[in-house]
């Protein structure tokens, strides 16, 4: 791959560098979706919108913002998880084997889970971003639809006035190409499982 990218005028370290910022590109989206919505200065501002929008108590919207869990995406590297914790409303779904690589690193000398308290809240360094806006796919996943920006600044009073409005429809989301892939994935494991599972019905039938 570095060997077709220097033949197409691109230096190895551009490559690698992009290499590093893609695999945080899932990890600026869930930040970004979690500031939205749990950000200290962000939280208040639903409670009251709720309590407009659906006369509901200050309790209860209270209530019902905080039973509400951001469910990043599936992860493949142990950063993924710890770049992405959050104490409160943050969920993370793991597979086994992700799970142990989380705990290996944990498991290093040099490992301190006081580095990551809160880590939803962080942000990288804006280089990563900037280099990452340069890909459609990155815009499309990670900014807004005039609509959405429009309700969270009008509506709600979230300080988006500064993003984007390049995001995907939500019509277009099944076609977006990691939506397809990680769909894909599921149904395979799905399959797979259900395949198992109704041969050892058989079995024992």
């Amino acid at each position: 791959v570095i060997a077709a990218a220097e033949a197409g005028g691109q230096s190895a370290e551009s490559i690698e560098v992009l290499e590093a910022d893609i695999k945080k590109s899932g990890t600026l989206v869930a930040r970004r979706v979690y500031w939205v919505f749990f950000a200290p200065e962000n939280r208040p501002k639903w409670v009251a919108w709720l309590q407009k929008k659906y006369g509901v108590t200050e309790e209860q919207a209270t209530w019902i913002v905080g039973s509400m869990d951001v469910l990043p995406a599936s992860k493949r590297i142990p950063e993924d998880t710890l770049h992405a914790l959050g104490e409160a409303n943050f969920t993370h779904t793991e597979f086994p084997n992700h799970q142990r690589a989380v705990q290996i690193v944990s498991e290093q000398d040099s490992f301190n889970l006081a580095d990551f308290r809160e880590s939803i809240l962080d942000t990288y360094e804006l280089g990563v971003s900037q280099r990452l806006y340069e890909l459609p796919d990155y815009q499309q996943g990670y900014d807004l639809t005039p609509e959405v920006k429009a309700f969270l600044l009008d509506e709600v009073g979230i300080d988006v006035g500064s993003w984007q409005t390049r995001g995907m429809q939500p019509g277009d989301w099944p076609g977006f190409g990691s939506v397809q892939k990680t769909g894909g994935e599921f149904r395979a494991a799905y399959d797979a499982f259900a395949g198992l599972c109704v041969s050892i019905a058989k079995e024992v039938s």
